[in-house]
């Protein structure tokens, strides 16, 4: 649905005269879409009617890409492969520090068990 500032502003500036590019070269460096642009001189020039637009509900699979899915894929992929990575290291790291402290104390004076990690 086009924002009835834009076609006001629209109306305005064609009232001033101004052209249709200098109109559409402002409003689109100030954010609007060229397509919101194009609706709104059609709601300007009185050859659309104003009335809302019917939201229809979304089809399963509508509005995402095959290259959309890839990515999203892509990404859980790359998080998983690095939880792995870090839990091998955290895993390396622990077992390295036991090893470490087992070679000072006796078994007796350690507070955990080391052959769960044997």
């Amino acid at each position: 649905m086009v924002d009835n500032k834009l076609v006001e502003y629209i109306k305005e500036n064609l009232q001033k005269g101004h052209s249709l590019q200098e109109i559409r070269k402002f409003v689109v460096n100030y954010g609007w879409s060229e397509k919101d642009f194009d609706q709104a001189v059609l709601l300007a020039s009185g050859s659309l009617e104003k009335k809302p637009e019917k939201k229809e509900a979304p089809q399963e699979g509508a509005g995402e890409t095959l290259a959309g899915k890839k990515k999203g894929h892509k990404r859980v992929i790359i998080a998983l492969v690095i939880l792995v990575i870090v839990i091998f290291i955290f895993l390396f790291v622990v077992t390295d520090m036991l090893d470490f402290f087992a070679d000072y104390y006796p078994d007796n004076l350690l507070p955990i068990n080391l052959s769960i990690f044997s």
